[in-house]
Order: structure tokens, then sequence, then C-alpha cells
């Protein structure tokens, strides 16, 4: 991962360039620079700009996918929408046929939280409960864990996300989801 990043702009050039010679490689690490970069300054407005980024590119990548409806979700949390948020984290989830890729641990953590609110689990099923646990266990057991935890330990921001600095900070954090998780699935 490169230690010198770029603006917000100049990643979705970049993007845009490297999706033009189908650079998808590419076109993941800089997606990764800018997770760390939104984890870095933690504003929501510094995602904004994917969404101006050409919709062929997008579809190719994964990553991009997850860090567009990543936005989403945020601004439903920034909006305490929560009839709609758990649709929008069912998508999150389902984007992703390949796997868990370094926004899924970012959400979930963020999530933590969220699980203990009454009003949101009140909102839930035990199936989509469940679906988040499953999410949690395949981010705790992939064999690319190094790589998903990369963007939070590298981020030096000031949100909860960024203060992990080991891989194991970062399990600790999806076991508390998943205990959570459970604990509320117990009450529904």
């Amino acid at each position: 991962m490169a230690t010198k990043q770029l603006n917000i702009k100049q990643y979705v050039s970049a993007i845009n360039l490297f999706g033009a010679i189908n650079e998808l490689q590419r076109i993941e690490e800089i997606s990764s620079l800018v997770l760390v970069d939104y984890l870095n300054s933690g504003e929501p407005k510094n995602l904004l700009c994917l969404k101006s980024l050409n919709n062929s590119v997008v579809c190719k990548v994964e990553i991009l996918q997850s860090l567009i409806c990543y936005l989403n979700i945020v601004q439903l949390l920034i909006k305490d929408s929560t009839a709609e948020l758990s649709n929008s984290i069912i998508e999150f989830f389902s984007i992703s046929k390949s796997g868990p890729n370094p926004v899924w641990p970012v959400l979930i953590v963020d999530l933590v939280g969220l699980v203990n609110n009454g009003s949101f689990v009140n909102s839930c099923s035990r199936e989509y409960l469940y679906n988040l646990l499953s999410a949690s266990e395949l981010i705790i057991n992939s064999p690319i864990k190094s790589k998903l935890y990369l963007p939070m330990i590298v981020s030096n921001g000031r949100s909860i996300v960024s203060k992990f600095n080991a891989e194991k900070d970062i399990d600790e954090a999806l076991q508390l989801f998943i205990y959570s998780c459970l604990k509320s699935v117990s009450v529904i």
C-alpha cells in the first residue's frame, strides 16, 4: 500500500483511467487507498466523488461497489433512518460474490454499536442477524484476513475504526459484534 496519498478527485481520475485500460488489480489497490483516506479523515464527503465513477468500471470491481454502498449506509446512519438501513446492509453483503473485501470489517465495526441499539435490533429479523454473524465469521476465518484488515491498521484517523493496530484487535471487535448479535437474536 502506497504511503503517499492523493486527494479523492485524483483517485477517481486514476480509477477511471485504469478502468479504461481494464487494469482491475490497480483499481482494487487504489480503492483500498480511498478507504484508508476515508478512515483517516472520517468524512463521508470524501467518498462522494466515487459516485461520479464510470458505472462500467464500478460494475467490474467489488470493492468499489462496496465503498459506494458503504457511503449510502453511512448517509442513512447520519439520517438515523433505521428502516432503510437493513435493506442497504443486506445489499452491501450481497455485492461481493467472491467473499469479503476490505470494506466489510469497517462496516461491521461500525455496526457494533448499532446492534446494541434496541430500535435497530427490533427492526431486524433473526435471519438478518444470522447473516451479519456469517459475514463476521467469514472475515475472521478468511485466508486473506491480513489484506482485509490492512486499511484499518494503517489508518490514523480519530474514529474507532482507525484505532486498531493489529489483526488481533480487529478480531476482538468482530467477536464483540458476534456476541452482540447472538445476544440480540436471543431477545428477538
